[in-house]
């Protein structure tokens, strides 16, 4: 998976390389990981992220 693929989902969209993410939707599951909007933390196994979301934008930040 890399940093430029682009998913569409029912609940809404997820940019990878920008770590910007739009779901209606409290969570979602993926194969790769899982996603938490309560938290503002992203997980997956390349990795982990968190996301800083202002309003209606959102801010993605590298730990490792």
């Amino acid at each position: 998976m890399g940093d430029s693929e682009y998913w569409i989902l029912d609940a809404g969209c997820w940019i990878l390389d920008s770590g910007c993410s739009i779901l209606d939707a409290g969570y979602w599951i993926l194969d790769t990981g899982y996603w938490m909007l309560d938290t503002g933390y992203w997980m997956l196994n390349t990795g982990f992220r968190v996301l800083v979301c202002p309003g209606v934008s959102c801010i993605g930040v590298n730990l490792i």
